[in-house]
């Protein structure tokens, strides 16, 4: 980067080349697990102390997953639920223990990078995606370790535009429309024009299809 021009990452060939690597990456088929099969809640949840959000936590997310997993059971929800982590330093087995007897399986996201299936990053907010990704279940409804519903959310998979495009999501809290966020040039290197509306997505609880959505 030092070897760069002032305004490189706007001048019309960087972005020419940009999409050129968008359109590559989106020609290629990749298919889903044959394995995948029935419905499940995912939560990642690290125990590990340190901050998020701006917040000191001294037991990381894993007691608001507690909080979220005690009350799903105790609407009712059947589902099973999968709780994520990365690396022992996140999770140990008595912690295991302690959710097994809820219906809880855990998998260590680390684990799974070390054997190949590696992400580019894996950090915090990484770990959504990969372990949508890696659970053995084709349909998830991911929850934040601080999410607790107030009704059992198993209706949400019968939804009938959920059924019809197979994933839902929320909107973030307001403002809806971040525009320091997405300001044009990005819009530009995407290939696409600024919209003049549009609505932010809170990744906190979403609803995927993954045969339906996985490319």
């Amino acid at each position: 980067p030092s070897g760069h021009p002032d305004g490189w990452h706007s001048h019309p060939a960087y972005k020419r080349a940009l999409l050129e690597i968008l359109d590559r990456a989106c020609a290629i088929e990749y298919p889903p697990p044959a394995e995948m099969r029935g419905r499940a809640i995912v939560i990642a949840a690290s125990a590990k102390s340190g901050r998020s959000s701006g917040k000191n936590l001294e037991h990381g997310h894993f007691p608001g997953a507690w909080a979220t997993i005690k009350e799903l059971r105790r609407l009712g929800c059947n589902l099973p639920i999968c709780l994520s982590y990365l690396g022992f330093e996140e999770f140990d087995p008595a912690l295991e223990r302690l959710v097994e007897p809820l219906g809880v399986s855990t998998f260590n996201l680390r684990w799974l990078d070390w054997h190949g299936d590696s992400m580019r990053i894996l950090a915090g907010w990484e770990t959504k995606i990969f372990a949508i990704q890696n659970c053995i279940y084709e349909e998830v409804l991911f929850l934040d370790g601080d999410n607790i519903p107030v009704r059992d959310p198993t209706y949400l998979f019968d939804d009938p535009a959920y059924r019809a495009h197979g994933a839902m999501f929320w909107p973030d809290l307001p403002p809806n429309s971040r525009a320091e966020w997405l300001p044009k040039e990005v819009w530009d290197s995407i290939g696409m024009h600024k919209q003049p509306e549009y609505i932010d997505f809170e990744s906190g609880q979403l609803l995927i299809n993954k045969r339906v959505c996985w490319k």
